[in-house]
């Protein structure tokens, strides 16, 4: 399978048998239409992982690259985890390459075979969900998402930020960082706790970014905080928390 591998997730338990489940996707696979990509869902057992996968999810659309970014967590907060897959290539009508975050949910079993659309961007060549990552960034026990949009239009790039709640996954992003679009600002993302203070914190790569040399890139850190009256805090350090590559 062409780009199997590609790229790879530990989910968590999607079951509830107390055992973690990965999921392995293949963005340029040409099923439906070329470069669809395709997800597989493979469940952990006392033996370790199934060799036969439990649930697929396919692209439908030419170029959709369904999977180019995957994630786990429980923002639904049901005490399963569930499958997050960006697909940044999806149209939505005249919105060319705008992209799309889907949820798979995990039900006790494996994950719902019928993935939701969480958010789509609705901007032609945002490429919303070439990167995705998921953390508890501000301490109330449930799981944040960060989904990178490096080509949000012509001015600009971003990753948008969903804090989850008692009430789940809200329809749209709480917190939004731009930028220039040259620098590709949320190419990457990541979320780890990188100064043990029990507060994920938050990564994005700008590629493209210059300092001293053309496109040398750069990585900005945002440090996780507690809430103050439920609103989302970001601490940075200068420039904001940059380090060189």
């Amino acid at each position: 399978m062409p780009s199997w591998g590609r790229q790879s997730q530990g989910l968590g338990d999607t079951n509830g048998d107390g055992y973690a489940d990965i999921a392995v996707a293949a963005p340029l696979f040409n099923g439906a239409a070329a470069d669809s990509g395709f997800v597989q869902f493979f469940q952990g057992s006392s033996t370790g992982i199934s060799a036969a996968s439990a649930r697929s999810f396919e692209g439908t659309q030419v170029s959709e690259e369904i999977g180019r970014s995957l994630s786990g967590g429980d923002p639904d907060n049901d005490g399963f985890a569930d499958l997050l897959i960006g697909a940044p290539r999806a149209d939505d009508a005249a919105f060319i390459d705008s992209g799309r975050i889907m949820l798979a949910r995990g039900v006790g079993s494996v994950p719902d075979n019928v993935h939701d659309t969480l958010v789509e961007s609705n901007v032609i060549n945002a490429s919303l969900g070439n990167a995705m990552a998921s953390g508890d960034l501000n301490g109330d026990g449930f799981t944040d998402l960060a989904v990178g949009a490096f080509g949000q239009n012509a001015g600009e790039a971003r990753y948008t930020l969903f804090w989850v709640s008692s009430t789940g996954l809200p329809s749209i992003p709480t917190t939004v960082l731009t930028t220039s679009s040259t620098l590709e600002f949320g190419i990457s993302v990541a979320i780890g706790d990188l100064n043990g203070n029990g507060f994920g914190d938050l990564i994005v790569g700008a590629s493209q970014a210059s300092n001293g040399q053309g496109s040398e890139g750069l990585v900005h850190v945002y440090w996780g905080c507690l809430r103050y009256h439920h609103r989302p805090v970001l601490r940075s350090r200068p420039e904001p928390g940059r380090i060189r590559t």
